[in-house]
């Protein structure tokens, strides 16, 4: 079973970039998500600042993820960011 990469693709926070090695290691992907999802649910951080990291992240020299930078900008500016 993948329930995390099921909830990712039904909440919108599936990249297809992982669509690739979801199909070819179901198992790992699955555990990959869960540790990553884990940051984001835990509540630890507040999740404007999550998308802040997220923006860092997208946007880094080693990553480069146009389309994950402008998403997390837009949820980021919801969630009460400003360009300040």
């Amino acid at each position: 079973a993948t329930t995390m990469c099921d909830q990712l693709r039904a909440t919108g926070n599936w990249n297809p970039a992982w669509d690739a090695i979801a199909e070819l290691d179901p198992v790992w992907a699955e555990k990959f998500m869960t540790m990553g999802a884990h940051t984001m649910m835990s509540g630890v951080l507040e999740p404007k600042v999550l998308e802040f990291l997220a923006i860092a992240v997208d946007s880094s020299c080693t990553h480069m993820y146009a389309p994950g930078t402008r998403r997390h900008i837009r949820k980021a500016l919801e969630l009460g960011a400003t360009k300040e």
